[in-house]
């Protein structure tokens, strides 16, 4: 293959499957005393239709923040400096709150991390169902059981829900009201952030099922958010890496478990403790860098097995080393292919 360097920031896939949501460059910060901590630093990623993508990496990599800056909802002291958010085409990065009320729920919801603080503990299951549809379909009708049931039905809930508070539901349980809430308006993408995370492993894996049997049922987009990369290899058909802030690699769920191109990445997957075979678990030494001054370099620098001068010197930039598969790291240059930038976008 011939090489090339990718050195704009939106990775467009060679295909003609719709994308229904596409980050572009977004930039998100935190403004502190001692200066703007770059959470989200240049981050591009597209999502296809009927498509779960992971978005993987350590805490404090930015996952969540991204999710929140697709979703406008990236709090004070936190802020949106550049980029755009296209759903559908629409791009909501600066659109009025009123105008962002017609994509939440309707194109764009999301499934929290902790159930339980989503829900409000005083308030019955059926009620807090009952609002979430309102607030964005007034003209509903006052009788909207019939409704909720068939979305109770939907993600394995029984009947007698709609009328029970949120502490007398298990864990598993109010996951899957908030799966049932994040599907009510049939949404185009609905973000899904470290769902399992608060469960145990035999809940995780009936809340990891009902995920998939909406997904398919439905037809939506997911992005998945997550640091358990073999919950991710079971549910996801694409994956980003992030660190630090930015994207180090992106690619097929297969090609990146097969062959992961950075190091990062490899680190990760071989942090997965293994049944079949006994081996030591690989750690990733060291701490982040500080986020408020970007290395010149790669920003994986000071925790890499294989730096090189290079990684130090040369900016960071994104190469092709398979069809959609695209990695930040200098040392699969001699395998990339160099495509050639067109108007920001890669074809």
């Amino acid at each position: 293959m011939s090489e090339a360097i990718l050195d704009s920031p939106v990775l467009t896939a060679k295909t003609n499957t719709k994308k229904v949501l596409e980050v572009e460059s977004l930039q998100v910060q935190y403004q502190t005393t001692r200066g703007a901590v770059k959470a989200v630093d240049n981050v591009s990623f597209y999502l296809k239709e009927r498509e779960i993508l992971g978005l993987v990496g350590e805490s404090g990599c930015g996952k969540t923040t991204t999710a929140m800056a697709i979703l406008q909802m990236v709090q004070p002291p936190g802020r949106i400096v550049g980029g755009q958010i296209r759903i559908n085409g629409k791009n909501l990065v600066g659109i009025s709150e009123s105008e962002l009320r017609k994509y939440r729920w309707t194109e764009l919801a999301l499934i929290p991390q902790g159930a339980m603080n989503s829900l409000n503990p005083v308030i019955k299951i059926k009620e807090q169902m009952t609002d979430a549809i309102l607030a964005h379909e007034p003209k509903s009708g006052k009788d909207l059981k019939p409704r909720i049931l068939k979305l109770f039905n939907d993600v394995g809930l029984p009947e007698r829900v709609y009328n029970m508070y949120p502490h007398e539901l298990s864990g598993g349980m109010k996951q899957r009201v908030c799966i049932a809430m994040s599907i009510a308006l049939n949404p185009s993408v609905i973000i899904a952030d470290e769902p399992t995370s608060a469960l145990d492993v035999v809940v995780q894996r009936v809340v990891a099922q009902t995920i998939m049997e909406v997904k398919d049922r439905l037809g939506v987009s997911m992005i998945l958010i997550g640091h358990d990369m073999g919950l991710q290899a079971q549910m996801v058909d694409r994956i980003v890496v992030m660190y630090a802030g930015r994207i180090a690699e992106i690619g097929p769920v297969y090609n990146m478990f097969k062959k992961p191109q950075h190091p990062y990445t490899q680190l990760l997957i071989e942090s997965i403790p293994s049944i079949a075979q006994r081996k030591p678990l690989k750690v990733t030494e060291g701490l982040t860098h500080d986020l408020r001054h970007t290395p010149v370099g790669c920003v994986f620098q000071f925790r890499c097995p294989h730096v090189t001068d290079a990684c130090i010197d040369e900016a960071q930039l994104m190469y092709e080393v398979a069809p959609e598969h695209f990695v930040a790291c200098g040392r699969a240059a001699q395998r990339a292919t160099r495509l050639e930038s067109l108007g920001g976008r890669y074809a």
